[in-house]
């Protein structure tokens, strides 16, 4: 009983750590993804790992407080996934498209301006026609994006 009313508690917060984001393209359109946030180094950590599929408008956002150089890996991941990394600015600064399944070499932009990553199924960023100078839209700001 214990466990379930522990679980019930849980649910509100477990929304809260979710919500949409757009990504504005060059021809202004929007590609819109529901995702997960990873705000903290608990959940940065865990990531998308052990995941055995995620939907195509499904994803992940790490944001970071201050921006600054950002490589992921793909120990533990079972899914391929697509990597896009995010200046401070919200500008698109780099797609790692297909990161290979438990791959542990690092993967990221040269840019010590890197803000936030966006982890999307592999191949979406092809499929949605996201590409480098996209814009990270929010809601609201978080951390180091406006």
């Amino acid at each position: 009983m214990t466990s379930i009313l522990a679980l019930l508690l849980s649910i509100p917060a477990l929304a809260a750590d979710r919500t949409e984001i757009a990504i504005r393209r060059a021809d202004k359109s929007l590609a819109t993804f529901k995702v997960e946030l990873a705000t903290d180094y608990d959940s940065r950590a865990k990531g998308l790992m052990f995941r055995k599929k995620l939907a195509k408008n499904a994803g992940m956002l790490f944001i970071y407080e201050e921006p600054g150089s950002r490589a992921f890996w793909m120990k533990d991941t079972l899914i391929p996934l697509d990597m896009l990394f995010f200046t401070a600015k919200g500008d698109l600064a780099y797609i790692h498209a297909d990161a290979t399944p438990g791959d542990l070499t690092a993967i990221g932009p040269d840019r010590s301006d890197i803000c936030a990553i966006l982890e999307i199924a592999g191949g979406e960023a092809k499929r949605q026609n996201i590409k480098k100078g996209d814009k990270l839209v929010l809601t609201k700001s978080s951390a180091c994006l406006p």
